[in-house]
């Protein structure tokens, strides 16, 4: 056919003859089908123990994923700490994220956990800090609520 009778069929205005049409089942080559699932690692609970000006930040951390995760390390109050430790599915542990002096302000506001499941693949969980002001007008932290979605990182 020609130029004006593909355009006004809706069709690409040049065909290329000699390459066949492409099938609908030759998107299996191309991956798996479906979205990427992110697996999910949470902080369940939170003691936040006070001792003068400083604070231990005790949490449980629970993988709610089908697979095994790998936690990395933790970033929190511009400290990094590494954690180094599997968690099957369902599985859930005490950790010491935060020991330290207590925060003069709220500015910084995120604790990001980083892990990665059995392909290697990295992720990022993002919890809100939820402070406590002190009667020294220093902060603690109340709660750490997960800020979805996790990041693919």
């Amino acid at each position: 056919m020609g130029f004006f009778s593909n355009l006004l069929q809706g069709k690409p205005a040049f065909e290329n003859p000699e390459q066949p049409d492409r099938q609908d089942n030759d998107d299996a080559a191309a991956g798996p089908a479906g979205p990427k699932i992110l697996p999910l690692v949470v902080i369940t609970r939170v003691d936040c123990r006070l001792n003068g000006d400083r604070m231990d930040v005790y949490t449980k951390i629970a993988n709610r994923s089908a697979g095994t995760i790998e936690l990395d390390k933790v970033r929190i109050f511009g400290t990094t700490r590494e954690l180094d430790n599997y968690l099957k599915p369902g599985e859930e542990k005490q950790y010491l994220l935060y020991s330290g002096q207590r925060p003069l302000d709220m500015n910084k506001d995120e604790c990001e956990i980083d892990y990665k499941d059995a392909s290697g693949d990295y992720f990022a969980a993002i919890h809100d800090i939820e402070f406590k002001r002190e009667s020294d007008r220093t902060y603690s932290i109340r709660n750490l609520k997960i800020h979805l979605p996790i990041r693919d990182i």
